[in-house]
């Protein structure tokens, strides 16, 4: 194969690829996906919307845990309404899910539950309806006051235990009890490979990177289109047949390699971005994969027609079998032929990033045998 005839051919392939308005919608898509779920998780975007509000705005104990609330990053919504009659009727309209009303006497009552009178109401909770959502949202309540209860437990604990005539004073017990106090998380979280576990990016932006990599294959299977549509039209049929699909691969790369510029860009932009060595050696592999994958579609619905009937039900059965919202159990060797779902797994377990490398080594022998079949059967027929 002559290297200056190749590059000179893919160059004007990549001019080309600008002229094609559906590549150009395809690519502009990917900007306006990301834009699109930004703008999205700035909405109002929780479960659940508790209105909260205070019997008495001046007492000090339930304004510090309705500030500490507010200031919650949560996919639990908090407002506050500085009346009570207005949080109910904004309830009953519908604009709320819950009112949580702290009560004037508050510290009273947490003393009061401390000492073992738990059927002392410590907040009033106003619903319309009893769902999972909101007895997630109780939860989330009772977590805000505990610190409060447990530092009441203490106190009461350490009075009842010095002796008598020594005087305990409250900055001494609040002293002693943040000392002692746990402020760590009780779980620690890891991926299936050992390595930690951090949250990348908001709920809402989090199914973008395999929306994306949904876009990438099917730049991928819009590159084997195009390529076919060139060598019907006569574009490539002085080059030997023996090269065609060497041709056809880099151009699938050419096509779904600005496609992953682009989506690694926006990862970056979105906050759902790992580090970019991570990124760039998972996108390196998917693209291989990818390519490989899409060359081999091309040798089984060798129709131009077939192949447009057939890419919508493979990128349905990619977006229900990979972790683009959802992950799916069962169904493995399905997923496996899938280079997406090594991709997406990859994220959080290297293994699969392993598997995947494997998963190119084999597509990329069975493209050669099927290249090897095609030629013999090309002399044959010569």
């Amino acid at each position: 194969m002559n290297i200056r005839k190749w590059f000179v051919l893919q160059i004007l392939y990549f001019k080309r690829l600008f002229l094609k308005k559906s590549f150009v919608v395809l690519l502009c898509l990917v900007p306006l996906l990301v834009v699109g779920l930004k703008l999205i998780s700035t909405e109002d975007n929780g479960i659940v919307n508790i209105l909260v509000c205070a019997e008495d705005e001046d007492e000090e104990l339930s304004s510090e845990i309705i500030d500490k609330l507010l200031d919650e990053e949560s996919i639990i919504v908090y407002e506050y309404c500085d009346n009570e009659a207005k949080a109910l009727e904004r309830l009953e309209r519908g604009q709320a899910d819950a009112v949580w009303l702290f009560p004037k006497d508050i510290r009273k009552r947490i003393k009061q539950y401390a000492s073992g009178y738990t059927d002392v109401k410590l907040v009033e909770v106003y619903e319309v309806e009893d769902t999972t959502s909101l007895k997630l949202s109780r939860e989330a309540l009772m977590a805000a006051i505990y610190d409060y209860i447990t530092y009441e437990e203490y106190a009461g604990y350490v009075t009842d235990s010095v002796p008598e005539g020594t005087e305990v004073t409250e900055e001494e017990l609040r002293l002693y009890y943040d000392y002692f106090k746990q402020d760590g998380s009780l779980f620690e979280y890891y991926n299936i490979d050992g390595t930690e576990w951090h949250a990348v990016g908001g709920y809402l932006t989090a199914p973008l990177r395999g929306m994306l990599a949904l876009l990438i294959l099917l730049a991928g299977i819009a590159g084997v289109m195009y390529f076919r549509q060139d060598k019907e039209n006569g574009v490539y049929e002085y080059l030997p047949k023996s090269e065609e699909w060497i041709y056809g691969l880099s151009g699938q790369l050419i096509a779904m390699g600005l496609i992953a510029v682009v989506a690694l860009i926006s990862l970056y932009i979105s906050g759902n971005a790992v580090s970019l060595p991570t990124e760039l050696l998972l996108m390196a592999e998917y693209i291989i994969t990818c390519a490989l994958f899409c060359s081999l579609m091309d040798r089984i619905f060798s129709n131009l027609l077939l192949m447009g009937i057939v890419t919508p039900f493979l990128i349905l059965i990619t977006f229900v079998m990979c972790p683009v919202f959802f992950s799916l159990n069962g169904f493995l060797p399905i997923k496996c032929i899938l280079p997406t779902f090594y991709y997406l797994s990859g994220l959080h377990d290297t293994n699969w990033m392993l598997y995947g490398g494997i998963y190119a080594v084999a597509a990329l022998v069975l493209n050669l045998v099927a290249e090897i079949i095609f030629n013999k059967g090309i002399r044959k027929n010569g």
